[in-house]
């Protein structure tokens, strides 16, 4: 089967984390997702052909604008997923 004729998705988000390794990609569609598993080298090689291809995209369609702020802060912090503590009941009085 050629690609053309391959099943697609749209993918709307994408996640990525890392650590010595591999390199994790979360992408989603919809409601659903995969995770992808890439090593260092795989990465790289990926950055590469993806700055070929957008840089061939903008030969033929015009510059493409985009932004990527990296220190964006996840709206679900460490914090809030930690097991709340207990309140403490008052002592009785004799």
């Amino acid at each position: 089967m050629g690609p053309d004729q391959m099943p697609k998705q749209f993918c709307d988000n994408i996640n990525i984390s890392r650590n010595e390794e591999y390199f994790l990609f979360q992408m989603f569609s919809g409601t659903s997702n995969v995770v992808y598993a890439l090593t260092p080298a795989h990465v790289k090689r990926l950055k590469l052909a993806l700055s070929y291809y957008l840089a061939e995209h903008e030969k033929e369609y015009g510059t493409v604008e985009a932004e990527w702020p990296p220190k964006v802060t996840s709206p679900i912090q460490i914090a809030d997923l930690k097991t709340p503590k207990k309140p403490r009941r008052p002592k009785e009085k004799d």
